[in-house]
């Protein structure tokens, strides 16, 4: 059935609305992330300080700082503005490829003397913006259908995972970018019966600036090249076949003159030995498969995917013949590269996390979208399928607020924690660090709302040096104390309540990594 075409003012007005959208809905979400994960404090050092781990100045422990010695790690200061080289040397010393820290880099130079959650957070909802783009041209070279490429990609950008993955001051916000560009001009590509040097270069340089996003990156490619590969091979193009492979081999040599460190990061680095070593892990196969179908039907379909996966199979397995003829080939572009993502990147990563699954979280939705709607078409006509998934995808939308499901990044667990620290930050402040949990940057964001506080290895804590520490500092209101995992704190705190008479113990906060009381 040919569908009748919207007018492309008409289509542009419909996606700078869906735009505004999207972008309204991560501002919402930006207003309640209340906390940062680890790596995401790692995302600000990593772009503009001059090492790694804060822990490794040598004045860290055993002084009191200010709250301005944190900020300084997190942001870039008016010396720093013109220093450049921490976006590529941190990057070398660590284990990812530099492209988005250059970003940050950039966003971050406009809050100078700043740590703010939104430098990244608006970075990330920019990329998000053309992310959005592509999702309506790619949807609408699979729906052949305007209007539901429009509705696929409103829906797609306002997934629990798609609103976490903006949330999370990271990388993967680019990296769906990337997996989203890289996949369209594939599909641009796919019938074309010459290859034409623009599209093939164009592919070479989202393929390079992908690989200098995440390595991940690269497992999604190369199984897009490989089914390319095989087309060319198996209907004897190798004229293509050779454009097509000497780009890829020109993007891979440039990838790795412009960072060589990639090398080792992949096959001598800690994160790469961890995941040779979960690749050949094969009885927990099945176990991380199951852990990742969870954590990303939760993350498109909230706690209804249990329920709209079995109505699926249900229907599907009816119909499955006929559905299977009647799809567009190039779906497969989609499928297939992100099946054998998920089962390797299930397998190889090192957490079971969504993080790892945000390179594939809009391709999925696309997936999802077309194949629930290809199903439908041979139960209702076009256009009541499209009424039908449009229903189906409001639901999906509105669903995590009727149950109560949450974005693991805005951490609002947190619970105002910030103004907690705010109200308190006149009281000394006296962190008991286990030196063999080293995961401070986990904490680190409390230590900017506080005036003053003192790091002290646990393995020198005694009530005679916590008196020393604190002989010279009003602790007639008490004081924040703090400690992390590890930590035997109970005989600790009994002292102190002993020694400065305090009667209350107040539980403040339990941290990623640790735990806040208000001794007095």
């Amino acid at each position: 059935m040919k569908h009748k075409e919207m007018k492309k003012s008409t289509i542009i007005i419909a996606l700078i609305v869906i735009i505004l959208i999207h972008v309204g809905a991560r501002i919402y979400v930006g207003f309640k992330k209340e906390y940062f994960h680890i790596d995401e404090a790692y995302s600000y050092s990593l772009m503009n300080y001059n090492k790694i781990q804060i822990t490794e100045n040598e004045d860290f422990y055993g002084n009191w700082h200010k709250k301005d010695y944190y900020i300084d790690y997190l942001a870039i200061n008016e010396n720093e503005k013109w220093n450049w080289m921490p976006v590529y040397e941190n990057q070398k010393n660590d284990v990812h490829p530099p492209l988005y820290y250059l970003l940050l880099r950039i966003a971050a130079s406009f809050t100078i003397n700043e740590f703010t959650k939104w430098t990244g957070i608006i970075l990330n909802i920019i990329i998000c913006c053309f992310s959005a783009i592509l999702i309506y041209f790619i949807s609408k070279e699979l729906f052949k259908n305007t209007k539901m490429a429009l509705l696929t990609c409103l829906i797609t950008g306002l997934t629990l995972g798609a609103l976490d993955t903006t949330a999370y001051i990271r990388m993967y916000e680019l990296c769906n970018f990337f997996v989203l560009l890289i996949t369209y001009l594939h599909m641009k590509l796919y019938n074309q019966q010459e290859i034409k040097t623009k599209d093939i270069i164009f592919i070479g340089i989202s393929v390079l600036l992908g690989s200098l996003t995440h390595y991940y990156i690269i497992v999604y490619t190369v199984f897009l090249f490989i089914m390319f590969a095989i087309k060319y091979i198996s209907k004897k193009q190798y004229k293509n076949l050779i454009k097509y492979v000497t780009i890829f081999i020109v993007a891979a040599l440039l990838s790795i003159l412009i960072f060589p460190h990639s090398i080792n990061h992949i096959f001598g680095g800690y994160r790469g030995q961890e995941a040779k070593g979960n690749l050949l892990n094969l009885e927990a196969i099945f176990s991380n498969l199951g852990i990742y179908l969870y954590i990303i039907s939760k993350n498109l379909f909230g706690k209804l995917a249990i329920v709209a996966i079995i109505i699926y199979i249900i229907l599907y397995l009816r119909k499955r013949k006929e559905i299977i003829n009647s799809e567009d080939r190039t779906i497969n572009l989609l499928l297939i590269p992100t099946v054998l993502y998920f089962i390797l990147i299930a397998q190889i990563s090192s957490y079971k996390e969504l993080r790892y699954i945000m390179p594939i979280i809009s391709v999925s939705m696309i997936c999802v979208i077309y194949k629930t709607y290809k199903l439908l078409t041979h139960y209702f006509s076009a256009k009541q399928a499209q009424i039908i998934i449009s229903i189906l995808l409001i639901i999906v939308v509105i669903s995590p607020a009727v149950t109560y499901s949450h974005l693991d990044f805005t951490y609002t667990k947190m619970n105002n924690l910030a103004k907690k620290m705010e109200e308190k930050s006149g009281i000394p402040a006296l962190y008991i660090f286990n030196e063999n949990n080293i995961r401070f940057l986990d904490d680190i964001y409390i230590f900017t709302k506080l005036d003053e506080s003192y790091i002290m290895k646990y393995s020198q804590t005694s009530i005679e040096n916590i008196k020393e520490v604190l002989k010279n500092k009003d602790t007639a209101n008490g004081i924040i104390f703090i400690y992390n995992e590890g930590v035997e704190a109970g005989d600790i705190i009994r002292q102190i309540k002993e020694t400065y008479s305090y009667k209350m113990e107040d539980d403040i906060q339990r941290l990623n990594a640790g735990m806040i009381k208000y001794l007095h």
